[in-house]
């Protein structure tokens, strides 16, 4: 024990230096300014976005704020609190889609401060700021923290619940109160995502005390304890769901949502067999690139007695204990995402952090290999998104294609540089500005593309002139009377639309609805395809007018398509809004 204590104070003494909390805060602030710009950037939602922030937007039009819904239907998906967090930010500054991105980008800059801290407590002050500059130029992380999801939630309180696990384990003395605030933490990660936010940190932190012989640490108090603050954090509001909508509602939390998804019953992907452990490669890159000499330089410390009962090894096993259940129960599913391994990618930045933090000022071999090995592929990425991405996006007038290129190029030369002369230190720095220049670069110079084949704004802006929105002042939500409705071969847009014009639209399954919508006392607005528009009678075109034209597509803005003529064209359709108020085309 008193071999682990020495260790740990000369950290804590070096965490208070001023040069560790700048340099932490540089590398948050770089990683902020560059998230926002991307969250801001994007005038659609993308993944499952919209269903975040559309409850949200529906919540806080009806004042209800117990059970989320989706279009005017109940939905059970995912606990509450993200849907919280979001109409909290929408009260704050408006409807906007970077106000529903926000609380992620929030909630990320806090996991990497987190994770920069407790590398740098385990391993050393550089160790932390690597692990927290590591995290924030990691892909999936940095794509996660500006979209409006849940994701984001659970790896911050997972994260924290894992670490206070661990901190109780080698801290008799404040063991209790170190677990009970790991409950806390675990009961607000289950009410971001739902069971797997305690079920990971859980089975990863019982794997690692299984591996040390440690299991003995875990009284029957602690377990009560932690039930209890699990049940008082998290029954509160699925009793008042139940209050609401009855059992059902908690059948399809539970059950649906989670159990039979689990099982791919109520929802089932198909991948090939690798696909999660592949995911988290793809994910931590570019910084997965040296995961071998990471798990090597773990496999060989793990040879030293004295290294295994340290502070910093036996953290480095709960860290890959953790990363190895996350990825093999997201593996045992029948319900696989890429993006399921996220909550994996701090633990695995701060044991890069810790490898980076000994082997950079050594300049080991494999260092300096994983050094010229990013230097490699940054320039080849530039190269390439010079020769290809440049001609295909930045030529049609979708995409500034020239400064995303220059940028790789001129970070990969720069890397070059600095490797040459064997400094090791900020070449790797310059990994970590490369990607999240690259993304912000990418992002705002890929706003024309959205603008132009995504115009779901204008659209809603044609809703809100015919007074069709809901109209928000302060925070008194007053409805509208005009009735709005999409064909039903734009429903992929419903939701978008809803929320940039403020109402829920209805569905319009077929020429025969859209006519009779048209039809009915009140002014009302219909966005729909040309085809639907141009099978309505004649005598209808006396009261209908064409709002707004605009050639979308239909299927969403992505870059595989934008890159693909053919299916570019192929997914082109020219929608119109047509509304019973009399105005010119445009």
């Amino acid at each position: 024990m008193n071999t682990t204590a020495k260790p740990e104070t000369s950290r804590v003494a070096d965490l208070t230096g001023s040069g560790f909390v700048a340099r932490l805060a540089a590398v948050l602030g770089v990683a902020g300014s560059c998230y926002a710009l991307v969250a801001a950037s994007h005038p659609v939602f993308g993944r499952a976005e919209v269903y975040f922030a559309e409850c949200a937007r529906e919540m806080l039009a009806s004042h209800r704020y117990v059970t989320p819904y989706y279009l005017g239907q109940a939905f059970f998906d995912k606990p509450i609190l993200s849907y919280w967090a979001i109409v909290a930010s929408f009260e704050a500054f408006g409807l906007t889609h970077f106000a529903a991105r926000l609380p992620s980008l929030l909630a990320a800059l806090a996991t990497a401060l987190l994770t920069g801290y407790g590398t740098a407590r385990m391993a050393g002050r550089w160790a932390g700021v690597a692990a927290a500059a590591v995290l924030c130029s990691s892909y999936l992380f940095a794509y996660f923290a500006t979209l409006s999801m849940s994701d984001m939630w659970l790896t911050l309180f997972a994260s924290a619940g894992g670490g206070l696990l661990f901190a109780g384990s080698v801290n008799a003395a404040r063991r209790t109160w170190y677990w009970w605030l790991a409950a806390v933490a675990l009961s607000l990660a289950f009410l971001s995502k739902g069971p797997v936010g305690v079920v990971l940190p859980a089975a990863g932190f019982l794997l690692y005390l299984a591996l040390t012989g440690e299991l003995r640490q875990i009284r029957w108090r602690h377990v009560f304890v932690a039930l209890a603050t699990l049940g008082a954090a998290a029954a509160a509001w699925f009793y008042f769901l139940w209050r609401e909508n009855g059992s059902h509602s908690l059948y399809a939390f539970f059950i649906e949502e989670n159990l039979l998804r689990f099982g791919g019953r109520t929802y089932r992907s198909d991948h090939w067999f690798g696909y999660m452990p592949m995911s988290f490669v793809v994910g931590g890159l570019p910084w997965t690139l040296l995961l071998p000499a990471v798990a090597w330089r773990f496999a060989r410390q793990r040879r030293d007695e004295h290294w295994r009962g340290s502070l910093e090894g036996r953290a480095e096993l709960l860290l890959w204990s953790y990363i190895g259940v996350v990825v093999a129960f997201f593996w045992a599913s029948r319900m696989q995402l890429d993006y399921y391994v996220l909550p994996a990618l701090p633990a695995y930045a701060a044991l890069t952090g810790s490898y980076l933090a000994h082997a950079v000022p050594r300049s080991e071999f494999s260092a300096r290999t994983g050094g010229w090995a990013m230097a490699v592929v940054l320039l080849l990425l530039g190269v390439g998104a010079g020769i290809y991405l440049w001609p295909r996006v930045g030529g049609e007038g979708l995409w500034n294609g020239s400064l995303l290129p220059v940028w790789l190029i001129a970070v990969a030369v720069a890397m070059i540089a600095l490797l040459a002369r064997n400094r090791l230190a900020p070449a790797y720095a310059m990994v970590f500005l490369a990607v999240c220049g690259a993304g912000a670069i990418g992002a705002r110079f890929g706003l024309p593309a959205y603008q132009r084949y995504a115009p779901i704004g204008e659209y809603a802006r044609a809703v809100r002139q015919s007074g069709a929105t809901t109209l928000l002042r302060g925070l008194q939500v007053e409805p509208a009377p005009v009735e709005l409705a999409i064909s039903s071969d734009l429903n992929l847009w419903r939701a978008e639309l809803g929320f940039q014009a403020g109402r829920v639209p209805r569905s319009l399954e077929t020429e025969n609805e859209l006519e009779a919508f048209l039809r009915e006392d009140g002014p009302r607005m219909a966005v729909v395809t040309e085809s639907r528009a141009a099978a309505l009678p004649a005598e209808l075109s006396g009261r209908v007018s064409v709002a707004q034209r605009q050639t979308v597509l239909a299927r969403g803005v992505t870059l595989a398509t934008l890159l693909d003529s053919a299916r570019l064209q192929a997914s082109l359709a020219t929608v119109v809004s047509l509304s019973n108020e009399k105005r010119a085309t445009r």
